[in-house]
């Protein structure tokens, strides 16, 4: 399906997100793949219209990658990306917390690199 206009919150229109609900429902489906960069806003959206687990495309890029990773290093590689695509999903999630007056966020701690370290 060709998309005219992006409609910001959904990707879709209205309508479309109706007609795809009815599809989906009709289908019994668990989960719904779209072919498509999906910001946060625009998953969540469409999983509360949808009732179903929305997953674009890098994330299943990434779950390919997961399944078929087969040294420990590619293993890691995966995990490493699906983190930090997850990373910008959960940040907005806890936007709140900073706004309502709770202990404000703290800095990242960064380790330093084995090769400075001293001793044994």
């Amino acid at each position: 399906m060709r998309i005219r206009k992006v409609t910001p919150a959904t990707l879709f229109g209205a309508g479309k997100v109706d007609e795809l609900a009815a599809l989906m429902r009709a289908a019994d489906a668990d989960v719904a793949i779209i072919d498509d960069a999906l910001s946060p806003v625009q998953q969540r959206n469409l999983e509360k219209a949808w009732e179903v687990k929305v997953i674009d495309r890098t994330g299943l890029i990434l779950e390919i990658f997961g399944r078929r990773a087969r040294t420990k290093e590619g293993r890691l590689q995966v995990e490493l990306a699906r983190l930090d695509y997850e990373r910008s999903r959960l940040v907005r999630t806890w936007t709140h917390r900073s706004a309502s007056g709770a202990a404000p966020a703290r800095p990242a701690v960064r380790a330093k690199p084995r090769s400075s370290w001293t001793g044994a």
